[in-house]
């Protein structure tokens, strides 16, 4: 009952007797109730999380940053929710390295804004000259954004551990890394956008140990420095499933990385970068690039070298169909770059263990995957319904109805949702969505079509069909006495008409919708063809 009684005194709110679980219950920069105690009161492998009362409101650090130095989980309440904010004069989180435990520091579901540091991470990171690595930080859900650093890693400044759906944006250094920097120890990053950072030779990410990356995206960041300047990412490790686009740098404006590292990029569009796709940097000797690329859409790719190394042949240069509207919220955790339907990248990866079931957005990859962070997962409606002899698509954008009987070939005019052969046969539909995206139905069989007792249909032609009630019919040749009767798909007769000595009969019953029969006598010939009025 002690224990209790103590926490209440600190303004905790204790889930067990022992006291494992702290509430913030405050927004305020220390004292009863907020973050900066509830990590001092804390014990290892506590767990602080947050009232619903300080959703939405800052957590405005006054006194400087916090510092984690055990094993703590801090859960949020979503990103954008929990605000962290350092008052862009100190970083909101340093993380001691000082220790020799390894021990788990776990955050999550944050916003950490608006820190400072003068060397490595202004948002999360750590003091002296190399980020932590006498702890294991997992980062889940967590945006970091407008947050500087005097050296590198404007938001983020790692040395171990890893990341998954976060956001990291709008941050900037006076060194390398200008969203994140990983300092010489493995980083896992899963699901992760790294965008419009700022950093002087690295805008993006800087990553000097073997990491690996999959699901990630590297948008918009820009490198400052005018002639060593690498506006993405900078890599050692595994690249899969990842999407560089819209970096600017003076030396590379995408992805770099050293010949002699271990680096292997699989599924990946890097395109549209400005400054270069692809730069290799060799100065080894003999020079050589150690990197293995499989599947991957690149534009243009350049080497830094004392002698001649080729770049590698790409899976394919073409442009990818890259959402023109860049990055955007297409679901998720985090925001991405579509491709559009019709993109090479497509159906066109490979599935190895680094490769996962989902996409960047949690959307599951069908069959082959999607080169790229996004797996474009667009499927078209292709059921047809059968009335009668009226073949009707379900909704689409566009139309093209196929004679399956006769090579798959195209039905000229046959456009429209609905369709009605003129023989019995076998018929399919060609639909789109209008972006691009097309699919084919199955095949049909429509018989008893057109009742022809003495050869009229094989001259006779009614057009167009369908219509909004005005068509014109054809007979092939003048015929003194013409009916015309029009009937449902009921039986009834709706109109009869008269005609003589015609060859072209011009019609209009604007008044009638749907599916209809016309039954043309003449004094020797009887048709029946179907009518469809839209």
């Amino acid at each position: 009952m002690k224990n209790c009684i103590l926490l209440t005194i600190f303004g905790f709110l204790p889930m067990a007797l022992f006291g494992s679980i702290l509430t913030v219950s405050s927004t305020s920069d220390s004292g009863f109730g907020t973050l900066r105690q509830a990590v001092l009161s804390a014990s290892a492998s506590d767990t602080i999380n947050f009232s619903s009362s300080t959703n939405g409101t800052p957590i405005l650090l006054t006194s400087g940053e916090i510092t984690l130095n055990k094993r703590l989980t801090i859960i949020g309440n979503g990103m954008g929710v929990t605000l962290i904010d350092g008052s862009s004069s100190s970083r909101i989180f340093f993380v001691d390295n000082s220790g020799t435990n390894s021990d788990t520091l776990n955050i999550s579901m944050l916003t950490v804004q608006n820190g400072s540091a003068t060397v490595h991470g202004g948002g999360i990171g750590s003091f002296g000259n190399a980020p932590h690595n006498s702890y294991v930080l997992n980062l889940s859900n967590v945006e970091i954004k407008n947050c500087t650093a005097g050296f590198s890693g404007g938001g983020l400044a790692i040395g171990i551990g890893t990341l998954d759906q976060c956001y990291i944006h709008n941050n900037s250094d006076g060194g390398s890394g200008g969203g994140m920097y990983a300092h010489w120890h493995p980083v896992n990053i899963t699901n992760t956008t790294v965008a419009n950072n700022a950093g002087l030779y690295i805008g993006g990410a800087s990553f000097n140990g073997v990491s690996n990356l999959t699901n990630c995206t590297f948008y918009g960041n820009v490198a400052t420095d005018t002639l060593q300047g690498k506006g993405g990412l900078h890599v050692t490790g595994e690249i899969t499933n990842c999407t560089v686009t819209k970096n600017t740098g003076a030396q590379n404006g995408g992805l770099s990385h050293s010949g002699f590292s271990s680096v292997n990029i699989v599924n990946s569009i890097i395109y549209g970068n400005t400054g270069g796709d692809v730069l290799i940097i060799s100065f080894s000797f003999p020079p050589s690039d150690n990197a293995s690329y499989s599947n991957n859409i690149v534009d243009s790719c350049h080497v830094q070298s004392f002698s001649t190394i080729n770049c590698p042949s790409w899976y394919s240069t073409q442009d990818p169909l890259l959402d023109p509207l860049g990055l955007q919220n297409n679901g998720g955790a985090t925001q991405t770059v579509a491709i559009d339907c019709g993109s090479p990248a497509i159906d066109a990866g490979i599935s190895t263990t680094q490769v996962l079931s989902t996409d960047q957005r949690g959307v599951a990859r069908i069959g082959a995957p999607d080169i790229g962070a996004y797996e474009n997962g667009a499927t078209i409606d292709t059921t047809v319904s059968v009335s009668g002899i009226m073949l009707i698509a379900n909704s689409n954008t566009t139309y093209q109805w196929i004679d399956c009987d006769n090579g798959n070939s195209l039905i000229s005019g046959a456009t429209s949702q609905f369709f009605i052969p003129s023989v019995s046969g076998n018929y399919a539909v060609i639909v789109g969505d209008g972006a691009g995206c097309v699919d084919t139905s199955a095949c049909y069989l429509v018989t008893n079509i057109g009742l022809n007792e003495l050869g009229l249909s094989k001259v006779l032609a009614l057009y167009p069909n369908p219509n909004s009630g005005d068509f014109s019919i054809d007979l092939g040749s003048v015929h003194s006495n013409v009916e015309v009767h029009i009937v449902d798909i009921a039986g009834r007769e709706i109109e009869s008409l008269y005609f003589n000595k015609k060859k072209l009969i011009q019609i209009s019953v604007k008044r009638l919708m749907g599916l209809y029969y016309i039954s043309i006598h003449t004094d020797s010939d009887k048709a029946v063809i179907p009518l469809l009025i839209e």
